[in-house]
């Protein structure tokens, strides 16, 4: 919410600063990890030895004067026309915030953008950003697979939330960081277009002096419940000239590429080329193996979105893959797989042409692999 469509960096600077000068902190470092972050958590990383009950107090009290206080707090650029244009089209929606419930509404409502029907408050978690629980409490809410959800975010305690969760990630703004490294931007909300074509919704990012870049993905019913299946799952992904990467896999270059068909086996490495294999192999959080066996922690090096993508999908295998049992779920399977095909690509985009990335999917009934 905030940063994404509302801009209440002057009522946040404004609670920090006080804050910080009362308990004699460094404002910059207190600026600097707040943003995005439960209020309780930066009162607890920087004051530690301080009791529970006065953090908590002191959390409290910020709150308390950020709600009662919302003078120059507005509208992101193109945020209350993006939202109305979702709902027209009948896009499902949800506001994921690390604000509590009564401070978002009313800074959604001084700024003129209407709340979604979802919403995820600190209210509604135990853990917030940059722990994915938030992300991954709206796309429930939603009923859509979290892997067809595209996030907003624009600092990088939610990023870090929306990847790992297994979601893209749009970055609002000008904030820049490995993080961000390789993820499409908008400086605002009227850099963003989006539209219904058939059963697909069109997002479109355009920046001064760029090539579009465009996503297509399988869209849902109005209201959000349609069962994910293997076909949802694949999208179609044009690029243009966007310097930081595109949504899911498109090389940099350009053109048009279709995501191919999870239940497809992995085409063999040729050539004589270095390889690098995608496998789910149960207990190991780092599923690439080269021709030695596994692959060293981080090698090769990926974007940090991209590594914490990849080590989520290792964890969603061993967490929902009982090697007697097999799979939890079914659908969880087929997303399983869906999600490994985006992966290899970025994985190939990453590594560059000199390298083959193979897919090599293990107990996935589900999809036929």
């Amino acid at each position: 919410m905030d940063g994404t469509l509302v801009d209440s960096t002057a009522a946040v600077v404004r609670a920090w600063t006080e804050f910080s000068a009362e308990h004699d902190l460094d404002i910059a470092a207190v600026l600097e990890f707040c943003h995005g972050r439960l209020t309780h958590a930066t009162v607890d990383h920087f004051l530690p030895d301080v009791p529970q009950a006065e953090r908590t107090r002191f959390a409290d009290e910020i709150l308390a004067g950020e709600s009662d206080r919302h003078d120059g707090v507005v509208e992101v650029p193109g945020a209350a026309v993006f939202m109305a244009r979702l709902a027209e089209l009948g896009v499902p929606v949800a506001l994921v915030t690390s604000a509590p419930r009564d401070l978002a509404h009313a800074r959604m409502g001084v700024s003129g953008v209407e709340v979604p029907v979802f919403t995820v408050t600190s209210d509604d978690v135990t853990h917030g950003k940059p722990h994915p629980q938030p992300y991954l409490r709206g796309a429930e809410l939603l009923g859509v697979p979290i892997e067809q959800c595209l996030v907003l975010e624009d600092a990088d305690a939610g990023i870090v939330a929306g990847l790992t969760a297994g979601a893209r990630v749009l970055v609002v703004g000008t904030h820049e960081s490995p993080t961000t490294e390789g993820l499409p931007r908008a400086v605002d909300l009227t850099d963003v277009t989006v539209e219904r074509d058939g059963d697909e919704i069109v997002v479109e990012v355009a920046m001064a002096g760029l090539e579009a870049a465009v996503v297509r993905a399988r869209g849902n019913d109005a209201d959000g419940a349609s069962e994910p299946d293997a076909q949802a799952a694949r999208e179609e992904v044009q690029t243009g000239g966007m310097p930081t990467g595109t949504w899911v896999s498109a090389p940099l270059s350009g053109g048009t590429m279709q995501l191919p068909d999870p239940t497809h086996p992995a085409a063999e490495a040729t050539g004589g080329r270095p390889v690098v294999r995608l496998m789910n192999e149960y207990g190991t959080p780092w599923p690439l193996w080269g021709a030695e066996g596994p692959m060293p922690q981080s090698k090769p090096r990926l974007h940090p979105g991209l590594e914490a993508r990849v080590r989520a999908w290792a964890r969603d295998f061993a967490t929902h893959f009982d090697p007697d049992a097999g799979w939890d779920d079914p659908v969880r399977a087929q997303r399983h797989a869906a999600t490994a095909v985006t992966l290899r690509d970025e994985i190939a985009t990453a590594v560059g042409p000199d390298t083959d990335v193979v897919l090599e999917l293990w107990e996935c009934p589900a999809t036929g692999v």
